[in-house]
């Protein structure tokens, strides 16, 4: 039971706030003012995303029938949850929520906290029973409709009754769980309204000593913190719509020094672009700064290795001076590719490009990079008609600058194609954007290099049904987005991965996706 109330807390919840000995249904809990996490979800939403109300799940029940673990009862009951997760007693229609932090009063210190709203305290009863025959004999109080259980030396309670369910775990033995337990079950549920549109979300307040000790094995904290000024916090969320699954997030508090090393796209490059490209990747780029923050970057890592030569020093200021002559957009971009398998030197077989139609364009504020290329280029390098050109590997490279756009076509020669990817219903979004990224699966998956990669890749599958989920994942995942916009102090960005079929909830297609495989 012991180690149930211990999962129970931790997969529900986390956090932290300051206490109000006056507290009462009408006051929601503070979470905000301490927190330094705070995760929610909505499981009453992704339920009906899912399909699992309508959805054939005949052969999962017979599944149940079949545990001899279970009895009549519990099978009965799991199934009905299945199809309505409000029968675990537990109103699933409001959201569930978590938080992680660290509060200091009077009386109390502790660090987490976790609820989930509650319809009939009889029926969670019943439903913590299922999951654990223990359930009954653990140290379960009634304090008049309240249900206590306290796992004293886990440093975890729970409580319930037909409101709410509350889970309050600290570090600190000294603080007396039961009392803080009992005030959180005063406050109304705290306002979730930050997270309105997400199936799931968190929120992370990255000035927050937890913040902190919960990043730094991941990051350098010091380095993270020079980028974002006082009260900096994170949000980020899920989203299952219909044909799409959509991650966000969103950096406030952001500093200038970040902000300003980007510039808004023009998306003016996608005319040099053929329509239905495999992969697009643009950014706004203000060079200038950029230069200067490279410059203190590796002048900073020479330092550290006993400083740099004079040949080096030669090769970077080039670099730079390359990196400050773009001001604007620069993209990169792949609109087809072939490729083949060839034996390396050690007689593995490797998969690798062979030719490609590629574009990589700059707007440049001078000819600077163009004169650099006369100058250490001309001896591979023919120049006719002030564009350079060299052919490798049976790919033709041709080098140019027309007028403030700088390119590099493989196999593409720069010029405006009548049928371009400026006329893409996703270039609409690149305009005004920080960065912009788009892979087009369908388009990969056509080319030479894609058709020889998946063969490579199910023929590595040896397992059937692996091999299957393999082929069906891939045929079911349309496109990728990404997008990076702001303003003032603020960053946000953007996944999105659009499906094959556009006329269902993407999370339904998962469930279908993952029953099938499991069960069939």
């Amino acid at each position: 039971m012991k180690n149930f109330i211990s999962k129970l807390a931790i997969a529900s919840v986390a956090m932290i706030l300051a206490l109000s000995c006056t507290a009462d249904k009408s006051t929601p809990e503070p979470i905000w003012e301490s927190a330094a996490l705070v995760v929610y979800a909505n499981i009453g939403e992704a339920h009906v995303k899912s399909g699992l109300a309508t959805m054939d799940i005949s052969k999962l029940e017979q599944e149940l029938d079949t545990k001899a673990e279970l009895h009549q009862g519990e099978v009965a009951l799991l199934k009905s949850i299945i199809r309505n997760p409000n029968a675990s007693g537990f109103n699933l229609n409001k959201p569930i929520y978590f938080a992680v932090g660290e509060w200091v009063d009077d009386v109390n210190r502790y660090n987490a906290i976790a609820s989930v709203e509650v319809e009939s305290a009889t029926a969670v009863d019943n439903f913590l029973r299922a999951l654990d025959k223990d359930f009954s004999d653990a140290n379960v109080k009634l304090e008049g409709n309240k249900r206590i259980a306290i796992i004293d030396d886990e440093g975890v309670i729970i409580g319930y009754d037909d409101k709410r369910m509350v889970i309050i775990g600290s570090d600190d033995e000294a603080c007396d769980l039961h009392s803080v337990l009992l005030k959180h079950m005063k406050y109304a549920p705290a306002d979730m309204s930050t997270f309105n549109g997400y199936d799931a979300a968190a929120y992370l307040n990255l000035n927050n000593s937890y913040a902190s000790m919960l990043l730094e094995e991941g990051f350098d904290v010091e380095q993270l913190s020079s980028y974002f000024n006082e009260n900096a916090s994170v949000v980020t969320g899920l989203s299952f719509d219909t044909g799409s699954i959509t991650y966000n997030i969103e950096f406030a508090g952001v500093s200038e020094d970040v902000t300003k090393t980007f510039k808004r796209a023009n998306a003016s490059s996608l005319k040099l672009l053929e329509a239905s490209p495999i992969a697009v990747l643009n950014i706004g780029v203000n060079g200038e700064i950029l230069s200067d923050l490279a410059n203190v970057a590796i002048d900073a890592a020479m330092a550290e290795l006993g400083g740099a030569s004079n040949e080096f020093n030669i090769y970077k200021n080039i670099a730079l001076g390359v990196i400050a002559s773009i001001n604007g957009d620069m993209m990169f971009a792949l609109s087809d590719a072939e490729g083949r398998i060839v034996e390396d030197y050690m007689g593995d077989e490797q998969l690798v490009f062979t030719t490609a139609n590629a574009l990589f364009t700059a707007e440049v504020i001078d000819d600077y990079i163009m004169k650099n290329i006369d100058t250490y280029g001309g001896g591979f390098l023919t120049k006719r008609g002030g564009k350079y050109s060299v052919n490798a590997f049976g790919n033709n490279i041709t080098i140019a600058q027309n007028d403030k756009l700088f390119y590099v076509g493989v196999n593409n020669d720069g010029e405006v194609k009548k049928d371009s990817a400026a006329n893409e219903e996703w270039s609409n979004n690149v305009v005004g954007s920080y960065l912009f990224a788009m892979v087009d699966f369908n388009e990969l998956f056509k080319s030479g290099f894609g058709r020889v990669a998946q063969r490579v890749l199910l023929e590595d599958i040896r397992n059937k049904r692996e091999r299957e989920a393999t082929k069906r994942v891939m045929s079911s995942i349309d496109r990728a987005y990404i997008t990076l916009n702001g303003n003032n102090d603020t960053v946000r960005g953007e996944l999105m991965i659009t499906t094959s079929d556009s006329s269902k909830n993407s999370l339904q297609q998962i469930v279908e996706l993952c029953y099938d495989l499991a069960l069939n």
